[in-house]
Formats: C-alpha cells, structure tokens, sequence
C-alpha cells in the first residue's frame, strides 16, 4: 500500500512539473512574439523615417522582424492549441499582445531618431534571437 501512495505521489508531482513547464514555455514564446512585434513596429517607423543611406538596414532589419513574428507566432499558436486553448481564445491573445505591443513601440518611436544608434539598438536585440540566422540566409542568400 504504501509504495502505490508514494508512486502517486510521485506521478502527481512529476504531472505538475511538467505542466508548469509547458506554461513557463507558453509564455517564454508569447513574451518573445510580443517583443519582436513592438521592434517590427519601430522598424517599420524608422524605415521611412531613416536618412537615405540607413533605409535599407532598416529594410533588412524589420523583413527579419517579419520572419521572426512567424515564426514566434506559429510557435505560440502550436503551444496554445497544445494547451487546449481555442482559436476564438488564442485569437483574443493575439489581439491583446498586439495592442500591448503596440503602446510599447509608440513610447520607443516617440524617443527614436532612427539613426544609426537606433539601428545598432534594434539589431542588437533582432540579433540575439535563434533565428536570427535562417532569416538573413532566407531573405539574403547569405549567413550573417
């Protein structure tokens, strides 16, 4: 008897391990879809706002952005259909994310010159995603 009690216990536990880690991941991979879609936001601000010779890094720049947004966004749509939520559900995240997002990028484009600084700042933060790399080959042709 008492070695069931403990292996329910230890099931129990090794249950609850896990689901907490699939929500810590839900939302580790929602939080990174809401970032990159705030930085696509001021890239695409600054693409039109850049001096001539920085236009096309910001091209660059907010098409990785987009990349990246499909890529997070399929990620966080899988895991939130893993999850159990539904598409009515999993749409009304993505609106809340977007309209967070969205107040988050006006207060960084209201401060932004959209110089070279600006895009150093973006590409920093564009660069230090794992798909970073596939995207530039995808869009370029080229490995960074």
């Amino acid at each position: 008897m008492r070695k069931s009690s403990i292996l329910a216990l230890l099931i129990a536990f090794i249950g609850t391990a896990l689901s907490s880690q699939v929500s810590a991941s839900i939302d580790d991979v929602v939080k990174r879809y809401q970032q990159i879609y705030m930085w696509e936001q001021v890239a695409t601000f600054c693409k039109g706002k850049a001096p001539t010779e920085l236009q096309d890094d910001w091209e660059l720049i907010e098409s990785v952005l987009k990349y990246q947004g499909g890529y997070w966004g399929g990620t966080a749509i899988n895991q939130l259909q893993y999850a159990g939520k539904t598409l009515p559900q999993i749409k009304g995240i993505f609106a809340s994310l977007h309209s967070s997002s969205e107040v988050l990028a006006e207060h960084l484009i209201s401060k932004a010159v959209c110089d070279s600084r600006d895009r150093d700042l973006v590409h920093k933060e564009v660069s230090a995603d794992p798909t970073y790399r596939s995207a530039v080959y995808i869009i370029t042709g080229q490995y960074p």
